[in-house]
């Protein structure tokens, strides 16, 4: 048994040209380094570009969006009810004055479930008051307590001296 190795069909090209093994690696090393180089500058470019886009971005929402916000805070628009009813024009400082002054009524109630945010918050202010409260009261009570017994005991022990009747 006999086998032939034709290198013509392993190093040659389309038209029947002849590569040397050295030419071949040649090529196939440039053609890496040049896939790579291409890649990391291609990357390169990529991160420089979307860090240029997204400080060009919030330099102009710095720069536009209050007054973006303000128009569309004072902008009247006409509400449409569910069915297609229209109601008085409006603004969204009008509607966010209403939600909030409608909200802001303390509703006290027998479940947490009852009570709104307004009534919560007055709530926490309260309960965080009286601990301050509590613990300053208690302290200036058993202060004076505490001074007073004293005192008794030594007017108390002074009229035990004084009568002779400590022995």
């Amino acid at each position: 048994m006999k086998i032939e190795i034709d290198l013509q069909d392993i190093l040659g090209d389309e038209y029947g040209d002849m590569e040397s093994l050295a030419n071949s690696i040649e090529r196939q090393l440039v053609d890496s380094i040049q896939a790579n180089l291409s890649k990391g500058i291609q990357n390169k470019v990529d991160s420089v570009v979307a860090e240029i886009i997204a400080s060009k971005v919030a330099e102009t929402a710095e720069k536009v969006l209050p007054a973006l916000v303000e128009e569309l805070v004072d902008k009247e628009y006409q509400p449409v009810g569910r069915y297609g009813d229209k109601d008085v024009p409006t603004t969204m400082r009008k509607e966010l004055l209403k939600v909030l002054t409608s909200q802001m009524i303390y509703k006290s109630g027998s479940y947490s479930s009852d009570k709104n945010f307004f009534t919560n918050s007055i709530d926490d202010i309260i309960s965080a008051k009286m601990k301050e409260f509590k613990t300053l009261f208690d302290s200036k009570v058993d202060e004076v307590f505490t001074k007073e017994a004293f005192d008794y005991a030594l007017v108390k022990m002074n009229q035990k001296f004084k009568m002779g009747e400590v022995k």
